[in-house]
């Protein structure tokens, strides 16, 4: 079942089970896929079983290839077996090679049989070497070695490596010892001469054997044989057999194969047996098997299980654990081992941590491991870290890790710092502000007092003492005031401004509203 309330059926293709929001299947079952398994596999499929998102085949039946197992295999494919990825044959008939064993194998290979990817033969029909056997052999040779010029069997009458020296003419029927030209029945026979010299020439350098010292052959290392029986002591990549004169077969790995029996010693990508004749399953990864048993050493991405006919869950990240198939990452979205369950919708871009669950980031407004709890409502932006749901900044008036607490009421424009929610800085309180005018108004005042009483006492003692007068006490105040405001009340000011210049209160005083029309006038007037 899927769907919000789980009230709607997954489809009766599904394989056990689908997905709770979009109903897709999991897996379907054999024969089936597509999203809700709608669709069928390819009848060309083997067992009809192909991968539930493209339906391409994961195999096909003998003589198709292609995703969908839609082409035909040549006809010259053994069994009509080829290789599902690009039709080429595993295997050709006998006298074909090429990948698709379109060509013929030369008429001078022995039997018409050569190798599948070069065409070169096995071994050559007298007479004929090379790799296509399309050399003849030296002029007297009746056999020769495919890659050399040494002859293997000369024409009656001759001998030596390449049959171009003539048997004594004493020689019954003219035949002789190919390597020493001692005639084969001269006392009684080759085995009496094989003992003699045997006994009598071991003293050849390396590479030559026999009485003679002739050449070993070319199928051995260096080449180095025996001195007495040109037995090979190791052979050459391609070759095995005592004189290592006998080709390995075509796909063992770089050639090598046992010297005694032949069997390759590991297989080419794709092949296993003794000796490298059975392909590997394409479910393979790089269609790479034991060699032994033919068992994958690994699966295609998609698959798993001993042979890799299992196939990994759908909300995977490309590929799983080859023996569980426990998923190795999920797809954006899905977590768990086998990626089956779903991660909560408050995850950032819907991922989470394929383990446990926990997402790995929150959208805008949540917190915490599964991002299930919602960011205080004084955070700015809503925003809030993830591991303890403290707000990245908060909104005016508020400050603390959860923005829980209020900024004081004197913090202008409601402004403070969040950690200790002290105002900021540069600003001052509503409540100091008036104060900070107030001492300024009335220091400036006191000031300007003090100057003009001094000044006016220092004249009246002076025209006192100097100048008898009868001029009242109160008119001399108002003339000497008089004098002070036409001769030094600039001087007066100046020195009140430059006193002000230390104190930005002072630069903020405008002219006083409301004051007297002036104290000394008030006084003469008093006195009348």
């Amino acid at each position: 079942m899927y769907g919000d309330f789980c009230e709607l059926a997954c489809s009766t293709n599904c394989k056990n089970t689908c997905e709770k929001d979009s109903g897709h299947c999991i897996d379907c079952i054999n024969g089936k896929h597509g999203d809700t398994c709608q669709l069928d596999c390819s009848d060309n499929c083997r067992d009809k079983t192909c991968m539930k998102d493209n339906g391409y085949c994961l195999e096909c039946i003998p003589g198709k290839y292609g995703d969908r197992c839609e082409a035909d295999c040549s006809e010259n494919c053994k069994d009509r077996k080829c290789m599902k990825s690009n039709g080429h044959c595993i295997e050709c008939i006998e006298r074909k090679y090429g990948a698709m064993c379109e060509i013929d194998c030369s008429n001078n290979c022995k039997d018409k049989i050569c190798k599948e990817d070069n065409g070169f033969c096995l071994a050559c029909i007298h007479g004929k070497k090379g790799s296509h056997c399309d050399i003849n052999c030296a002029l007297n040779c009746t056999t020769c070695n495919q890659t050399s010029d040494q002859c293997f069997a000369c024409k009656p009458g001759f001998y030596g490596n390449t049959c171009n020296q003539v048997c004594p003419g004493n020689c019954k029927d003219k035949t002789c010892v190919q390597d020493t030209g001692v005639c084969t029945d001269l006392f009684n026979g080759k085995r009496f001469v094989f003992v003699i010299y045997q006994s009598l020439f071991t003293d050849c350098e390396d590479g030559f054997f026999g009485p003679m010292c002739v050449s070993c052959s070319t199928g051995c290392v260096n080449p180095v044989c025996d001195q007495l029986s040109g037995n090979c002591r190791l052979c050459n990549a391609w070759f095995h057999g005592r004189k290592c004169d006998q080709s390995c077969p075509t796909n063992c790995q770089g050639g090598k194969c046992f010297k005694s029996s032949g069997h390759c010693t590991g297989c080419d990508p794709g092949f296993y047996g003794k000796d490298c004749t059975q392909a590997c399953s394409m479910k393979c990864n790089n269609l790479i098997c034991n060699q032994t048993s033919g068992l994958c050493t690994d699966c295609v991405p998609g698959l798993y299980g001993p042979n890799c006919t299992l196939t990994c869950p759908i909300s995977c990240q490309n590929d799983c654990d080859r023996n569980t198939g426990e998923c190795k990452a999920c797809k954006d979205g899905k977590h768990g081992l086998m990626c089956d369950r779903t991660c909560s919708s408050q995850c950032k871009h819907r991922r989470c941590m394929q383990i446990h669950g926990n997402c790995e980031g929150c959208v805008q407004g949540f917190h915490g491991d599964n991002c299930s709890k919602t960011c205080p409502d004084s955070c700015i932006h809503n925003t809030c870290l993830q591991e303890n749901g403290h707000c990245k900044g908060c909104k005016a008036g508020y400050y603390n890790d959860h923005c829980d607490r209020s900024c004081p009421l004197s913090c202008t424009l409601s402004v403070c710092d969040q950690t200790t929610g002290s105002c900021s800085g540069k600003e001052q309180t509503n409540a100091d502000a008036p104060n900070a005018s107030t001492v300024g108004i009335g220091t400036g005042f006191g000031l300007i007092i003090v100057v003009l009483t001094i000044v006016i006492i220092v004249l009246v003692r002076r025209l006192s003492r100097n100048q008898p007068d009868k001029t009242t006490p109160t008119q001399m105040i108002a003339r000497s005031e008089l004098k002070m405001r036409e001769k030094n009340t600039d001087t007066t000011y100046d020195e009140i401004g430059v006193i002000g210049t230390n104190d930005a209160n002072y630069e903020q005083l405008g002219p006083p509203q409301n004051e007297p029309t002036h104290v000394y006038q008030n006084i003469a007037k008093t006195s009348q």
